[in-house]
């Protein structure tokens, strides 16, 4: 059977085609929800979304789509789409028909690069099929509550009395952590700052002439963190007297078998004490509490340096606990050589990601 291939800017009628295929794997899922897919791809205030579509017969039988994330890099402004969505009906699945979709990757313009974090299931996809670039990895954090759900996890055989005591030990150590006597001076509310405050947030973290980070306006934020139809984020800004020093936002979901505070993002300023930090990792760490989680876990590029986004006091997960280094993978349009994309320069939380 004969496929046609073409690129059509997202729409909502494309939309309820995504949704009746999803519907084959993903049933009562978000990914097969339209509300949830209108959010994602026609909600953004970046710019306007774009896929590549796979049809039988008039029918969508294959999908791959990009979501738009803008970059700033020194005094260049890049436009980036981020590869979502891979799917092939399982009917005409095939390794001719992937090809036939993601060769067409080519089609894409008005942007600069594409990028994507794929899971380990389609890693090879992007590595040896379309032999992107793969310029640095995500390495992932963790602040753990109840290393025995980890332990009862990961080594089943473990003895029960050995997780009770590893969950009471590393318990009594964040209540420790927790005294107030600890603690900054420091007020949190959930109202998204205004674009000023936020401009003067991210230069007061990086070097906006050496290094490249997702542009955060307040559009941005509120559309990412407030106005899903499905997920459930909490924001909260961090203020110093009258001056926002920073901002995180997280969401609790399942990970792992694990209840899990996930930090999707965090903005720090360079300047903050360790006090100030501390007691930001105190407020993120008594929500996980509040909520039962067995860990706090992000997923960041820790080689941007001394003007991280998250200069905060966490462990990094073992790859033998939670192996989750995950590559990001690139493909740049035209000449342009993004120096500024690479592993010590390109600041990525899961806020530039997919709508996890």
């Amino acid at each position: 059977m004969t496929m046609a291939v073409t690129l059509d800017p997202i729409t909502p009628e494309i939309l309820r085609e995504y949704a009746e295929l999803s519907e084959v794997e993903y049933l009562g899922k978000p990914v097969a929800q339209f509300e949830h897919l209108s959010w994602k791809f026609l909600e953004n205030p970046q710019a306007l979304s774009y896929g590549i579509h796979l049809r039988e017969k008039g029918r969508l039988v294959g999908r791959i789509a990009y979501m738009p994330r803008t970059f700033a890099c020194g005094a260049e402004t890049l436009r980036g789409g981020y590869l979502v969505d891979l799917l092939l009906h399982p009917r005409i699945r095939s390794m001719q028909n992937l090809k036939l979709l993601v060769d067409s990757l080519e089609q894409f313009h008005g942007i600069d690069f594409l990028f994507v974090t794929p899971n380990h299931l389609s890693i090879p996809i992007y590595r040896h099929l379309l032999k992107m670039q793969e310029p640095l990895h995500l390495s992932a954090f963790a602040v753990p509550l109840r290393p025995g759900a980890v332990l009862r996890d990961k080594l089943p055989w473990c003895p029960a009395s050995v997780c009770t005591f590893t969950d009471w030990s590393c318990l009594s150590i964040v209540n420790i952590l927790n005294l107030p006597s600890l603690a900054g001076k420091l007020t949190f509310n959930d109202t998204i700052p205004g674009d000023r405050e936020l401009a003067n947030l991210i230069q007061n973290t990086f070097d906006s002439n050496l290094q490249c980070v997702g542009i955060r306006t307040e559009k941005f934020l509120r559309w990412r963190f407030a106005a899903s139809p499905v997920n459930r984020y909490h924001f909260s800004a961090v203020y110093r007297n009258d001056r926002l020093l920073g901002y995180y936002a997280v969401r609790e979901a399942k990970f792992g078998g694990l209840s899990t505070l996930f930090l999707v993002d965090c903005v720090i300023a360079h300047d903050a004490s360790w006090a100030e930090k501390h007691q930001i990792l105190q407020e993120i760490v008594r929500m996980a509490m509040c909520k039962n989680c067995d860990l706090v876990f992000g997923l960041f590029n820790f080689g941007v340096g001394k003007s991280s986004m998250l200069p905060l006091p966490v462990i990094p997960i073992p790859e033998y606990a939670l192996p989750q280094t995950v590559p990001l993978f690139l493909k740049r349009f035209g000449k342009t050589e993004l120096s500024c994309l690479e592993q010590k320069k390109w600041f990525i939380s899961i806020a530039d990601l997919d709508v996890f």
